[in-house]
């Protein structure tokens, strides 16, 4: 039996792009998307955590072991660097900038509740996963932290071809994890279809 997940297209994802109603939410859509990351890793995001490279002229995502946090975030595994496009980086600016006009300090955790009595205060492990199925209540489509995790291990083994890669970037103790994942129970969920 396959433990395979739905795999998000593009067009889904600008669905979900539609869904999130504020810049911090597109942001959020997009790096989980984009890196793979897990919600906990994302919870555990600090802005020192992005930078520009100089010499590779390209923009990272550092995911750094800081033990577990009071908001819930932390780093599963291994300490690991994310290359990360400029696109997804013009909406981190866009999200500063927004928080810059309502008077934040752009330092400390990325991810900051925008609303309410609890405005400036980290985004809590929960308040993500609260986000994610909101989101979901609001597609046609399967939709979870889990789903955006194995939609980009699976895009991005078809772009490298690479399993090493693939281990690396997801954070994977082993690669027998990464070739279950990502190769062989993907394999045989496309056999099933």
């Amino acid at each position: 039996m396959s433990r395979n997940l739905y795999v998000l297209t593009e067009e889904d994802m600008i669905q979900i792009y539609k869904t999130a109603t504020t810049t911090r939410d597109r942001f959020i859509a997009y790096l989980l998307y984009e890196t793979g990351i897990r919600l906990s890793e994302c919870a555990a995001l600090y802005h020192e955590d992005i930078s520009w490279n100089h010499v590779q002229r390209s923009h990272s995502l550092q995911l750094k072991d800081r033990g577990r946090l009071q908001n819930g975030g932390y780093l599963k595994t291994g300490e690991r660097t994310l290359s990360i496009s400029s696109s997804l980086f013009r909406v981190y600016e866009e999200y500063t900038m927004v928080l810059q006009q309502h008077g934040q300090v752009i330092t400390g955790h990325i991810f900051v509740n925008v609303r309410g009595k609890r405005t400036g205060e980290p985004m809590t492990l929960k308040g993500l996963q609260t986000l994610i199925k909101k989101w979901q209540r609001a597609t046609d489509f399967p939709l979870s932290a889990c789903i955006l995790r194995y939609s980009h291990g699976c895009r991005y083994y078809d772009e490298t071809g690479n399993i090493e890669a693939v281990q690396e970037r997801m954070g994977h103790d082993s690669i027998d994890v990464s070739i279950e994942r990502y190769i062989t129970n993907r394999n045989e969920d496309i056999m099933l279809r």
